[in-house]
């Protein structure tokens, strides 16, 4: 609020800021660098607050234990920071630690360098620590706004540096779920082209849940039941027989295409081979 002639005025800032700068300071008091607390404080503005009494395995940082942990990780490894009483995925970096949020994903070049062997990009963004860390995953949640009735372009760019999770069903035996978020749009369009992804990557989906914002508590309820669904499909490894039907359809579907392209496609006949499709 300010006073001119007599007169005051507001200025109106959105929360978004005022808690990024916030939870940055915060973030310095606690150990971190200039720069990695203002990468922290932007993924706390984007986060809810997890429930309290809930235990997620932070790390709970002071700053001693800030510089022992950046002193123990290695590159590309990650962790989760209680701040705020949010849970901040990071990952170490050659500038230090960096949140997930502010991730480099490039566009694929269709280059077909990890057709010709398993994993291998020459484009050296962060796309290879996500795809690592889907193929150590037992199960996956994406979730995406909606952006003119599709997922956003981010999101699809880092889809497309995962073709080789089609030709190879590299999510095979894994489950998944969707989230997706608008302000009225085609959520089940969404919904439907997250499970086809998951599916043509072999994974199961156990279903998805869509809302607009706000959020009420009924949609908060679903999502927790999804989330109960897909920790259930994993402990017991359930089976969707239409999906799995569907998933055998397309590896039979891709067998004849790996055999074409044998020759040049070498690390993913090789794949195929190790695994008996062949």
């Amino acid at each position: 609020m300010a006073e001119k002639g007599g007169e005051r005025s507001w200025v109106m800032v959105n929360r978004a800021p005022v808690l990024t700068l916030w939870a940055a300071v915060v973030a310095e008091v606690l150990g971190f660098e200039h720069d990695e607390a203002l990468t922290l404080g932007r993924a706390v503005a984007g986060l809810n607050a997890y429930s309290k009494g809930v235990s997620l395995g932070l790390f709970q940082p002071t700053p001693k234990e800030v510089k022992e942990q950046r002193w123990k990780m290695r590159k590309d490894e990650t962790v989760t920071i209680d701040l705020l009483h949010r849970a901040v995925p990071v990952k170490h970096t050659d500038e230090g630690l960096r949140a997930l949020r502010d991730l480099k994903i490039e566009f694929c070049r269709h280059c077909e360098s990890c057709h010709k062997k398993m994993m291998d990009c020459p484009i050296k963004d962060d796309a290879h620590l996500l795809l690592k860390k889907m193929l150590d995953s037992d199960g996956i949640i994406f979730a995406s706004p909606i952006y003119i009735n599709q997922i956003t372009g981010y999101l699809k760019t880092f889809f497309d540096r995962s073709s080789h999770f089609i030709h190879c069903l590299g999510l095979l035996g894994k489950y998944t779920g969707a989230v997706a978020t608008s302000g009225g749009g085609a959520q089940e369009v969404v919904l439907n082209y997250l499970e086809h992804f998951s599916t043509i990557c072999g994974a199961q989906y156990v279903g998805g849940v869509s809302t607009t914002v706000p959020v009420t508590q009924e949609m908060r309820d679903k999502a927790t039941k999804m989330g109960e669904l897909l920790a259930e499909a994993i402990k017991n490894k359930r089976e969707f027989p239409e999906q799995m039907r569907e998933i055998e359809s397309h590896r039979s579907y891709f067998k004849r295409i790996i055999e074409a392209h044998k020759e040049e496609w070498s690390g993913e006949y090789k794949y195929w081979r190790e695994m008996g499709w062949l």
